[in-house]
């Protein structure tokens, strides 16, 4: 009587199982062992009488169905797979062949479906390797990497070879339940394996240039300018392109502009009456456009400091009324003095374009709540992760944006994307405690019917109820299954194996934290940050406080603000008209009778160039660093699943 297990060479793109067309016995069955363990691929091992053929002859077909006929259920598929080689016993009458469950188009299915899951919190490219994402070709994508700080393992199905992850503690495909009377009972056995870690202590630094360009007009906090000696000041205004220290340069458009003035002195005789109406005009000499200014023996240099004839543009002395002038000394009978100053625009624009090295450091531990099993661990449940990334200012999220969003950013873990990548290393030091939290393995046989209709893989979870077990049962994930037959006994069996978490199974909540500066309700959410905020990343697993907000070590510079009243530091005039004015009237003359020349000491000219004015523009330095900020936010701990209570008595 055929049956009622059988096998089927197919071709590798028959993936489709067909009851009427794979049922056949194209080799005869001494047994088999089907095996699958979490993160492998499945395997068959088939125990056939020799085809003394050549198994690997070209043309030959290599991939193979392996079905049962449970009876009323039909032809069941156990297998599908491809034949991993020749057998080393080929000369026996009875031989092994290898088969494994991996579809030709493995690689490209990880990476298919590991495009789903680079998601927050679980994927945050700038803690993955360039090269691992991207690589040079021919070389090809790492599609291991998505699953760094996910507590998953890859899965494929032994019969549709379909490509998956599954969870360590949680099945996707759901939950069997088998109690005592289904369970052989002395197969039942309960051990331990390495103690749950207790903590993970993380650090993760980035670290990127702060580059950032811009111009800042700062004529307002320089001028107008008014100043007997501007004609000067004009001449030697910054060129564009002057370095002016602290990361700032002169821009194109600066420039000192003279409006009006000169110095021009503009003196004359004249008479007043007791009312102080003039009732003589000036004096003009011949030369026409020209008036000369003089003073008395008597007079100018008892009082004026002054002494000597000095030429004077008249055609520019109308220009005495629009700039500024001053009286040397108020009218007196009979003589005036008046000197004309010039007034000068400034234009003086300011670029920056510094490149300063910032890093920042998050530092944080995970503990786990999970129950104990031994009573001194003596550190080997403690462990730390260290990761670093120079890829914040890269162009590495979708459509190339940058996570720092701008390079000229002074923050990055208190600012819009930093939670993101903070939340990614609480779910890879997460990975690891969850893995480890399964400490209890319990082994299990039920029978090979049963197996076979339970639909057994790795995708999915158990619970086995038993008195004799902790709290009377115990559930837990898939580690390893088995379904096989004994060729020498013909008993056919199916060994199950599952992981259980031992933790309490407890659950977090956020905290909406208190406002900081100000009082709960008296601005809106958002205006103001909020202290002892706390984000659940994973649904009731964990918690952290946010940083979002925090100010970072650094200067202060920020190159979102770039203001006068925030770049400018002060405006320093040194010798004002004013200064230059009061030494006209302190300036010893010469000698009587002896003309001076027209700059030296004692002429209008040399009064003015002995204060000539000076500015002193005090800006702040943007080349400062490197800058290194440092963040410790708090961290709940990691809720684990209490999938065996160690705690209950059996």
């Amino acid at each position: 009587m055929p049956g009622p297990f059988y096998f089927a060479w197919v071709d590798n793109d028959e993936v489709e199982f067909d009851p009427d067309v794979h049922a056949v016995e194209d080799l005869d069955i001494f047994g088999f062992a089907i095996s699958h363990q979490e993160g492998t691929f499945p395997t068959l091992q088939l125990d056939v009488r020799n085809p003394r053929v050549g198994l690997l002859a070209p043309g030959r077909k290599l991939w193979g169905y392996l079905s049962w006929d449970g009876g009323a259920g039909g032809l069941v598929p156990l297998f599908f797979g491809r034949l991993v080689g020749l057998p080393s016993d080929l000369i026996q009458e009875v031989i092994q062949l290898a088969f494994i469950a991996q579809s030709s188009t493995y690689i490209d299915d990880k990476l298919n479906y590991g495009s789903a899951l680079k998601v927050r919190p679980f994927w945050d490219a700038i803690w993955i390797d360039p090269t691992k994402v991207n690589p040079v070709p021919p070389n090809l994508p790492d599609p291991d990497v998505v699953l760094e700080a996910r507590s998953e393992l890859w899965h494929i199905d032994r019969v549709t070879l379909e490509t998956t992850t599954s969870d360590v503690l949680v099945g996707e495909d759901g939950l069997i339940v088998v109690d005592q009377a289904q369970v052989f009972y002395d197969s039942v056995a309960l051990t331990f394996g390495e103690a749950p870690l207790r903590q993970i202590n993380v650090t993760g630094t980035v670290g990127w240039t702060q580059t950032s360009v811009g111009t800042l007009d700062i004529s307002a906090a320089i001028g107008p300018i008014k100043s007997f000696t501007c004609e000067g000041l004009a001449q030697s205004w910054p060129k564009p392109g002057t370095d002016i220290g602290g990361g700032w340069s002169v821009a194109d458009g600066s420039r000192g502009v003279l409006t009006n003035g000169g110095p021009r002195v503009w003196s004359h005789w004249f008479q007043v009456d007791v009312f102080g109406e003039i009732i003589t005009e000036p004096v003009i000499d011949a030369n026409p456009g020209v008036i000369y200014s003089w003073a008395t023996e008597a007079v100018a240099p008892a009082l004026y400091g002054w002494h000597g004839i000095v030429p004077i543009d008249w055609n520019h002395a109308q220009l005495v009324a629009q700039s500024f002038s001053q009286f040397v000394l108020p009218p007196l009978e009979g003589y005036s003095l008046n000197i004309s100053g010039w007034n000068l625009k400034p234009y003086l624009y300011a670029t920056w374009a510094p490149a300063r090295d910032k890093s920042e450091v998050v530092s944080f531990s995970l503990a786990s709540d999970c129950q104990q099993i031994v009573t001194n661990a003596a550190g080997a449940d403690i462990e730390s992760i260290s990761v670093t990334s120079q890829n914040v200012a890269a162009p590495i999220d979708p459509s190339g944006a940058i996570p720092i969003g701008d390079a000229a950013s002074a923050v990055y873990f208190a600012g819009p994307r930093g939670d993101q990548s903070l939340e990614y290393l609480i779910c890879l030091a997460r990975a690891h405690l969850r893995i480890r939290s399964r400490a209890a393995l319990v082994e299990f046989e039920v029978s090979f019917p049963l197996g076979v209709s339970l639909d057994l893989s790795c995708r999915k979870s158990v619970t086995i109820l038993d008195a004799r077990l902790p709290g009377g049962q115990a559930t837990g994930k898939i580690i390893e299954y088995q379904l096989a037959m004994d060729g020498s006994s013909g008993q056919s069996i199916c060994k199950i194996k599952i992981g259980c978490a031992v933790g309490h199974g407890g659950t977090v909540t956020t905290q909406e934290g208190t406002a900081a500066y100000v009082e709960d309700g008296y601005v809106n959410d958002g205006y103001t940050r909020r202290d002892g905020v706390f984000v659940i990343p994973v649904d009731g697993e964990v918690a952290y406080e946010s940083l979002s907000g925090l100010p970072p070590l650094d200067d202060g510079v920020d190159f979102s603000r770039m203001t006068i009243g925030r770049c400018v530091l002060g405006v320093t005039i040194t010798n004002d008209w004013k200064t230059q004015f009061d030494n006209m009237s302190q300036t010893p003359t010469p000698p009587l009778g002896q003309t001076p020349e027209p700059s030296s000491p004692g002429t209008v000219i040399g009064w003015c160039n002995e204060k000539a004015t000076q500015i002193d523009v005090e800006m702040v330095p943007l080349d400062g660093g490197p800058f290194q900020t440092s963040f410790a936010p708090a961290v709940s701990s990691l809720m684990i699943p209490k999938l065996i209570d160690l705690e209950a008595g059996t």
